[in-house]
């Protein structure tokens, strides 16, 4: 099923908040992924994710649940705009060790 549910929301007005957020900007739903290793995602793209929903709630004026993401089923978007990948993460801290030991450490 093909979806394209928009997710951006203005920021609501009230005195809330201590610094006044630009009420022009789009805000987005967060979704936080931990991975014992670093994943090779670029920086913007498209994903396609395998879920199980596992809580929702409804209320008069809002809806939210909760998914797991059970798998990242593709991405595609600018390679070059990706994180580091894990060979230059190894590079990198081949370079460190070799400066502590050149030091003394």
């Amino acid at each position: 099923m093909k979806l394209n549910i928009k997710l951006g929301q203005k920021h609501p007005e009230g005195p809330c908040c201590v610094s006044s957020p630009s009420k022009d900007r789009e805000y987005y739903p967060e979704l936080y992924i931990s991975h014992k290793e670093p994943l090779d995602l670029p920086k913007e793209g498209t994903m396609v994710i395998r879920f199980k929903k596992v809580a929702s709630s409804e209320r008069e004026d809002s809806y939210s649940c909760t998914l797991e993401v059970h798998e990242i089923v593709s991405t595609e978007g600018d390679k070059e705009a990706s994180a580091p990948k894990r060979e230059s993460d190894a590079a990198l801290d081949a370079l460190v060790e070799k400066k502590l030991k050149e030091r003394g450490y």
